[in-house]
C-alpha cells in the first residue's frame, strides 16, 4: 500500500500473548521498528475481562454456572423448549466471547426468572414428563431458589449489563416473595471455616456485607488492574479539545503540550508554539460542548501541527471489535452453498452486511440504485445452463 510506517502511531489487538506479548509479541516487534506505534489493548476486551475476573468470587462463579446449566437444560431438549416457549420466555445461551450476548443472556434470565421457576415446578410434578426430565428440573429448581442465588442474580444482571451505580440493589426481596422464598441469615457457628460470620442480625445488612460489597470490591480492583495508566500520555492528545483546555491554566496546558511533543515530536513540527496559540484563541471563542475532536479538524487547518495532533488523536485504536465483526459476518456470507466467490465480491458483501444501517437508508439506496443495477446488468453471467430457451 506504500504507507509510511514511520507515521504509524497505534496498534490495537485483544490480549492474546501472540499479539500483545511484551517480549516477543507482534506489538513488541512492530514497536521495536517503529517506536511511536504504541500498543492499545482493546477496551472492550478489557471490559469483558473485568466481568470474567468476578468469577474468582465463589458465589459469583456458582451463580453463573447455575444460569448456564438452567439455559442448557431447556435448550438441549425440544420438550423442555416447548414448555418455556409456551410461556413466552426467550432464553439466550451465555456466551463468554460475545460480550453483548453475555450481558443479554443474564438480563433475560433475570427478567424471566419467575416464569422459569414456574416452568421448572410444573415439569418436576407433571405426569407428562419422564423421570429423567422431572429429576433434572427438580435439581435445577432447588439450585436456583436459594437466597444467595436470587440476590446475586439481581446484582449481576444490573452491574454486568450496565455497570452503573444503583442505590438499592436488594430488589431481590420482591422476587423472593413472588416465588415463595424466605430470605434468612444462614446458620452461624462459633468456629466457622466455610464462610464468614458477618456481625449483623439484619437480612439486608447481612447480604450487603456478604455478597454486594465483595462484588463491588472485586469490580473496583479489576478495573484498576485492567485499565492501567500505560496509555495516559497518548490520550493526552484529547486535551487539545476546547472544553478540556479551558479547565486548565497556561502552566498545566504547557505541561500537556510538552508531554505530547515528547511522544510525537518528529511528526509535529513547531507544535509547542502552535498549541499555545491554539489555547489562547479558544479562550476567547465559544465552542459547542457537543463538538467532537473530528469536528475540530476544519478549525485547525491553519495550525498544521495541531491539525496533525488531532488526526493522531482520532487515529488511536480504542477497540478491535469493529474489526472482529468481519469474522462473524464471514460465517454468514461465505457458507457451504456459497463457498466460491471472488475476493472483490466477498469484500463488497461483507461491507454491505457490516454497514447495513447505511445501506438500509432509503435515500442512500435511491442515489445508488441505478449504478448498482447497471453494474450487475451489464456483466456477463457465468452460469452453465443445460438447456437454452
Amino acid at each position: 500500500m506504500k504507507l509510511d510506517l514511520n507515521k504509524c502511531v497505534g496498534q490495537g489487538y485483544d490480549g492474546c500473548a501472540t499479539m500483545a506479548g511484551c517480549i516477543s509479541g507482534v506489538q513488541k516487534r512492530i514497536k521495536d521498528m517503529y517506536p511511536r506505534a504504541h500498543f492499545f489493548h482493546c477496551a472492550s476486551h478489557r471490559f469483558n475481562l473485568v466481568i470474567n475476573d468476578l468469577n474468582v468470587l465463589p458465589e459469583v462463579r456458582n451463580c453463573i454456572t447455575k444460569i448456564k446449566d438452567t439455559i442448557t437444560f431447556f435448550k438441549e431438549s425440544a420438550v423442555c423448549m416447548n414448555v418455556i416457549n409456551s410461556s413466552n420466555c426467550k432464553l439466550t445461551r451465555l456466551c463468554e466471547t460475545r460480550f453483548v450476548e453475555k450481558h443479554k443472556s443474564v438480563r433475560q434470565f433475570n427478567e424471566k426468572f419467575i416464569v422459569i421457576v414456574e416452568c421448572l415446578e410444573e415439569m418436576s410434578t407433571s405426569k407428562h414428563f419422564n423421570s429423567k426430565t422431572k429429576q433434572g428440573s427438580l435439581e435445577i429448581l432447588n439450585a436456583i431458589t436459594t437466597p444467595n442465588f436470587v440476590i446475586l442474580l439481581s446484582i449481576i444482571a444490573k452491574y454486568s449489563a450496565k455497570f452503573e451505580f444503583i442505590s438499592t440493589i436488594l430488589q431481590a426481596e420482591e422476587t423472593a416473595i413472588k416465588i415463595g422464598l424466605e430470605l434468612k441469615i444462614p446458620r452461624r457457628a462459633i468456629r466457622q471455616t466455610q464462610r464468614d460470620n458477618y456481625p449483623s442480625n439484619n437480612i439486608n445488612d447481612f447480604f450487603r456485607q456478604s455478597l454486594f460489597i465483595p462484588y463491588l470490591d472485586s469490580i473496583i480492583m479489576s478495573i484498576s488492574d485492567r485499565f492501567s495508566d500505560e496509555n495516559v500520555k497518548s490520550f493526552s492528545l484529547f486535551n487539545l479539545h476546547r472544553k478540556i483546555m479551558i479547565k486548565m491554566n497556561i502552566e498545566e496546558f504547557s505541561e500537556v503540550v510538552k508531554s505530547i511533543n515528547s511522544l510525537y515530536g518528529p511528526l509535529l513540527d513547531n507544535f509547542e508554539e502552535e498549541a499555545i496559540t491554539w489555547y489562547e484563541i479558544w479562550l476567547k471563542k465559544t465552542c459547542d460542548p457537543n463538538t467532537q475532536i473530528i469536528d475540530l479538524l476544519e478549525e485547525s487547518k491553519y495550525y498544521p501541527a495541531v491539525n496533525t495532533a488531532l488526526q493522531i488523536a482520532i487515529t488511536l485504536p480504542a477497540t478491535s471489535c469493529s474489526v472482529e465483526r468481519t469474522f462473524s459476518a464471514l460465517r454468514r456470507i461465505k457458507t457451504w452453498v456459497r463457498s466460491t466467490m471472488s475476493n472483490m465480491r466477498l469484500s463488497s458483501l461483507a461491507l454491505i452486511h457490516i454497514h447495513k444501517n447505511r445501506f438500509d437508508d432509503t435515500l442512500f439506496f435511491e442515489n445508488h440504485k441505478t449504478e448498482v443495477m447497471n453494474h450487475f446488468g451489464l456483466n456477463v453471467r457465468r452460469l452453465s445452463l443445460l438447456f437454452d430457451s
